[in-house]
């Protein structure tokens, strides 16, 4: 009989606290403490990360990126390579300043909320047209589940007349069009 009731009264302890965590009252599992909404999934790496068209200003090429609220872009993610280029020489990539933040992927990195402009300096190394492809890599996260994606790459074709002895590039000389990167 003492059985009987120590289940009864287990069985009604258990439905009892079910109910209460259920409704939110008893915090067992409930994720809300956490700051996580069930309800929350991560976006497509394109949808969390918008990439701008390049653009040439004559001098460099700038990349921006859109950052969705909630994801951040790593700092030290960002490349750019120049593949099968003639005529242009490219210079090192300027990056904006991040934030410091302890990443539960790698550790003690920069990241960038909200807007990143990347810039690539790009001088004319002969008067001859020119076209090569751009190969752009970014990498980052979700915070709120953690969430990191795997490095993400576009391609652009770029293209440029050719130029008389003397004379500079027009801005709108240099265009860029999306493009197929080959397979690592």
């Amino acid at each position: 009989m003492l059985y009987w009731l120590r289940l009864l009264a287990l069985i009604s302890l258990l439905l009892f606290t079910t109910s209460l965590t259920a409704n939110g009252l008893f915090p067992i599992g409930n994720s809300q403490l956490k700051g996580i909404d069930d309800n929350v999934e991560p976006l497509d790496p394109e949808q969390a990360f918008l990439i701008n068209p390049p653009i040439f200003d004559g001098k460099d090429i700038t990349i921006g990126f859109t950052i969705t609220k909630g994801y951040y872009l790593y700092r030290d993610k960002f490349k750019v390579n120049l593949l099968d280029i003639n005529g242009f020489a490219a210079g090192s990539l300027v990056t904006p300043a991040g934030i410091e933040k302890q990443d539960p992927a790698f550790g003690k990195v920069e990241v960038i909320h909200d807007q990143a402009n990347i810039k690539l300096p790009l001088t004319r190394t002969n008067n001859a047209s020119a076209s090569f492809l751009m190969d752009v890599t970014w990498q980052g996260c979700f915070e709120q589940l953690k969430v990191c994606y795997p490095p993400q790459r576009k391609g652009f074709m770029v293209t440029a007349p050719a130029i008389s002895a003397g004379q500079t590039m027009n801005v709108d000389d240099v265009i860029f069009n999306e493009a197929a990167l080959p397979d690592d």
